[in-house]
């Protein structure tokens, strides 16, 4: 039998995975140097640091390797890729739309970008994270899978290349920021392009009584009805309660998806509340106890950040800050430097975390109390995302529950909401701060 060398991915714990081909198809995925590394599934391996990785064959005949940075139920994610799309020699089959709520380092990439190479047509992707969109266009590129991104971080000629290329079918993945959707020159390119998936990241996003409502998102639906052929249409989340799952069915107008929920167990976080009277003290002496760990220490305001920050660096820890004040060159700078590792610890608010492409967080520090169990979640979840152990630590004291109240009661509203409305979001908002607390 003869194997022909594909491909080879190292794992971090240097594993080096190697795919073979035998008459054209992927046959088998193997450890070249890791002795541990068991058969999981035809075309699949686990090494120690459970990555999962696997190779797949594009529309052009190409085999992929692509992979995933933590434990998840296969047959769950694969279920989702299935619903999404299939695969047959004439060409694609609809199947129908997919609302998947799946953890941080599940795979939800994954499930998007594997129909998208493997079927004919366009893949547009909906992301309000600039960071997650410039990232995985790297990855992808690095593949050999065209991609761009279209988002305000783009210079005006950019912006007017990348839809020129865009035009003249020049990539397979396009992320785009919501923003943009119903700006007149990507609808000109929308109603003319071969779109056969629209991909929603982060799509708890369209809903108010989510944490993080983003009125550009309920954009999408208006979007989808002004193209010649409706696509697929592909919903993930991290997390989301009943009310925002319905919210997300309805404003997207899926149509009768396919649902998955999978566990938000994380056997290798640990949770932890620590009151401490002095908490800037606390974490001096926590990065002293441990000074090989990356990790994110979330704050609830800007001003907080940036004393945190101050009284870190001056101390000669090796900290970056980041915050939506800061100018959109400072905080991809700093960014950089957090991924890199060569300012391994983050200080932050929630703008930060989602879609940073960093498995080896050792640590998420609260600062302040969040304002609801799905925020925390999200942002703890960016702890431990290679497997190993993390600690999630949230820092506690009565005061914080004042401070949270006074933040709910002055948020602003959609212009749109009406005042009974408005009301009712402020009502959920405590509620959720209740459970927290």
């Amino acid at each position: 039998m003869e194997i022909k060398h594909l491909t080879c991915i190292e794992c971090p714990m240097g594993c080096a995975l190697e795919a073979g081909v035998e008459d054209g198809r992927a046959v088998y995925v193997k450890g070249n140097s890791c002795p541990r590394g068991k058969m999981y599934a035809e075309n699949e391996v686990v090494c120690p640091m459970r990555v999962i990785t696997s190779s797949v064959r594009a529309a052009d005949g190409r085999m992929i390797p692509v992979k995933t940075s933590a434990p998840v139920k296969k047959s769950e994610m694969f279920e989702v890729m299935k619903k999404i799309n299939a695969v047959h020699p004439e060409g694609r089959v609809r199947l129908g739309d997919v609302l998947a709520v799946m953890p941080t380092g599940a795979g939800k990439s994954v499930c998007y970008q594997i129909p998208a190479i493997m079927t004919r047509g366009i893949t547009l992707v909906v992301s309000p994270l600039i960071s997650l969109m410039r990232d995985q266009v790297s990855n992808l590129c690095q593949h050999g899978i065209p991609a761009a991104f279209l988002n305000s971080s783009l210079t005006p000629r950019q912006y007017s290349l990348a839809m020129e290329r865009a035009s003249r079918g020049a990539y397979k993945i396009i992320y785009v920021a919501p923003e943009r959707l119903m700006t007149d020159s990507f609808l000109s390119f929308a109603r003319l392009a071969d779109i056969s998936l629209l991909a929603v990241d982060e799509a708890h996003c369209v809903s108010q009584w989510g944490h993080d409502f983003r009125p550009s998102y309920t954009d999408i639906s208006r979007f989808t009805a002004c193209l010649s052929r409706r696509p697929t249409l592909a919903a993930f989340t991290a997390t989301a309660t009943e009310q925002v799952k319905s919210d997300i069915r309805s404003l997207l107008k899926l149509n009768n998806p396919f649902e998955v929920t999978t566990g938000f167990d994380r056997p290798n976080l640990y949770f932890g509340v620590v009151r401490a009277s002095d908490r800037v003290e606390y974490i001096r002496r926590y990065l002293d106890r441990y000074p090989d760990r990356s990790g994110i220490i979330y704050a609830m305001t800007r001003n907080t950040v940036e004393r945190i920050y101050e009284s870190l660096n001056i101390a000669g820890y090796q900290v970056s800050m980041y915050h939506a004040g800061l100018s959109d060159e400072v905080r991809a700078a700093n960014q950089e430097a957090f991924i890199r590792g060569t300012r391994p610890v983050m200080i932050a608010t929630n703008a930060f975390g989602m879609g940073i492409d960093k498995p080896d967080v050792g640590f998420i520090i609260h600062y302040n109390l969040p304002l609801s169990m799905e925020a925390y979640y999200q942002e703890a979840g960016r702890a431990g995302r290679d497997g190993c152990d993390a600690e999630c630590l949230l820092l506690y004291s009565p005061g914080d529950i004042r401070t949270a109240k006074l933040l709910i009661e002055n948020s602003d509203e959609a212009e749109s909401a009406s005042p009974d409305e408005v009301a009712a979001a402020k009502r959920l908002r405590l509620k959720k701060l209740n459970h927290m607390i």
